[in-house]
Parts: structure tokens; sequence; C-alpha cells
């Protein structure tokens, strides 16, 4: 997320440019909210991430799950909370459309 370049800075809705590479064009795709997608376009450069506490040592904190860039910045440590976790989703109706003519996205 510390690594968003100027323009991807900003915008709140974008198309899930990735399908495009996948055989569909950017007129078929959805303009959808960012939170929406894995995009790197982002509003701002924090990010969120839910990950498992190792162990701690000597005032370290040993994770694992977390995905980010070596270097990229820890700004704020929350406990978990099991509302935290999505159990249950379900799957927009424009990805099963897209996933339906093409077998993936």
């Amino acid at each position: 997320m510390h690594k968003l370049r100027p323009e991807q800075i900003g915008p709140l809705k974008v198309k899930p440019k990735r399908a495009a590479k996948r055989g569909f064009t950017l007129a078929e795709l959805p303009t959808l909210g960012v939170f929406a997608l894995d995009s790197p376009t982002r509003p701002n450069c924090i990010g969120l991430t839910l990950v498992h506490l190792l162990k701690r040592r000597n005032g370290k904190l040993f994770v694992a799950g977390i995905d980010l860039f070596d270097g990229t910045p820890v700004i704020d440590i929350k406990a978990y909370q099991p509302d935290y976790e999505a159990k249950e989703y379900s799957m927009p109706e424009w990805y099963l459309k897209l996933m339906g003519r093409n077998g993936h996205v």
C-alpha cells in the first residue's frame, strides 16, 4: 500500500482490469468500488490484514499470513475479534456472469 503511485491514489471506482487480461474487454466489465476488489487503487495508503500471532519475543511480534511488501510500515495493531472474519460470503452477479462465460475471471 505504501508503494502506490500518485495516479493510484484517489479513485473510489475502477474496473476490475485483471479480468481484461483473461479475455474480457473493459467495456464488458462493471465499474466497482475499490473496496470490492483487490485493486491496488485506493483512496489512501492504508490497508488492513488479519494475521496469526505466532509468538512475542523481546518486544517483537512474529506473525503468519501477513500480506505486505518488505519495508511496509505497520501503524496499528488490534486484538483479534471473531467478527473480523467473514465466514459466510456470496459472489456478486457480475462475477458469476463473467465466470460462467469464460470459466474464470
